[in-house]
């Protein structure tokens, strides 16, 4: 990930390369004169400028399209309040930089101890990652009820709903009940093992995730259109006949973008 960081005091800027470098690509500035052709070259994940930088220059980060997380640095407190006069995410104090730093970085989810260990892909075939290794699904049922709960992005899906889906041949008994059981189960057990117990959430007849808890390209696609477009392929979750109807949705909604991404070669 890449970072830049720009501050009057190169003490200052030695410490955040401490803190930050095993993690990010920094770039340093030496002067205000660079700011410009460096947002306007490059893209950061991560911003970080004196609190009293011009508005001008902040904005400048923001019109390189991929909305760069911002930190305000500063040497008093009372400069905290130009975070919020130019829509920034976080102020660093010089005197507490390490802890302020990690906070912020934290807070973002920007940080190891920040960053979601669970990761859906659902563009194509549906696929769950913890800590970027795929997870093996013994049970192909319960990773299919995990998909169609994914797919809910954290709504409530009924017993009922979950067997006409997954079992639609099937007739509504207590055999065909006791397989959702052994779904069910079968994914609690599995995500208290990866010590993510509290994602999937059964009630009475009822599951659902917590989706706050996993990054998903299909809810990065829904929360910012313009930014992850390039993300969907034109298929969703093809595994599964009943994630047609979301499909088609996804393919009129991008219709232009999915062909962009076909021919753009």
């Amino acid at each position: 990930m890449r970072a830049f960081v720009y501050f009057y005091n190169k003490d200052i800027i030695d410490k955040v390369k401490d803190e930050i470098t095993d993690k990010w690509y920094v770039t340093i500035a030496e002067n205000e004169h660079q700011i410009e052709d460096y947002a306007l070259n490059k893209e950061y994940e991560l911003v970080m400028l004196p609190a009293d930088i011009s508005s001008r220059l902040i904005d400048e980060f923001r019109k390189a399209g991929n909305k760069p997380v911002i930190f305000l640095i500063g040497t008093d407190e009372m400069q905290s309040v130009k975070v919020y006069k130019n829509r920034c995410d976080g102020f660093v104090k010089t005197s507490d930089l390490t802890d302020d730093l990690q906070f912020c970085l934290k807070r973002c989810g920007l940080s190891d101890e920040g960053k979601k260990k669970l990761k859906a892909v659902t563009f194509g075939r549906f696929d769950i990652f913890y800590n970027e290794r795929l997870i093996d699904f013994k049970n192909r049922k319960a990773k299919e009820l995990l998909a169609l709960c994914i797919d809910r992005m954290g709504g409530e899906v009924t017993m009922e709903e979950i067997i006409d889906k997954l079992w639609p041949d099937r007739v509504y008994d207590d055999r065909v009940k006791r397989l959702y059981r052994k779904a069910v189960t079968y994914l609690r057990e599995l995500f208290s093992q990866l010590d993510e117990g509290s994602f999937f959430v059964t009630k009475r007849a009822v599951c659902c995730i917590v989706k706050d808890m996993i990054n998903c390209d299909y809810f990065d696609l829904l929360s910012d259109p313009e930014k992850y477009k390039f993300l969907y392929n034109g298929e969703y979750m093809f595994d599964y006949t009943w994630a047609e109807q979301t499909n088609a949705i996804l393919q009129k909604k991008f219709k232009t973008e999915k062909q962009y991404i076909f021919y753009s070669d």
